[in-house]
């Protein structure tokens, strides 16, 4: 997951998706916040998406400055 947001840098915005996993998330948001200003976001998935992927699967959505 890393490796492919890398690959959409410079990042306008990005924001971490997370079910049930808020500490793995948290991690994952400051291992990319080098690629975004201002600083991703960390948000909990709905419980609709939380069912479909399962706990602790983590998400990010970004807007690409290119």
């Amino acid at each position: 997951l890393v490796e492919r947001v890398r690959a959409l840098a410079p990042l306008e915005r990005l924001a971490v998706l997370h079910a049930a996993a808020p500490a793995d998330a948290q991690a994952l948001a400051e291992r990319l916040a080098p690629l975004a200003q201002p600083p991703p976001l960390v948000v909990e998935a709905t419980a609709v998406i939380g069912t479909h992927v399962g706990p602790g699967t983590l998400a990010a959505a970004v807007v690409s400055a290119r």
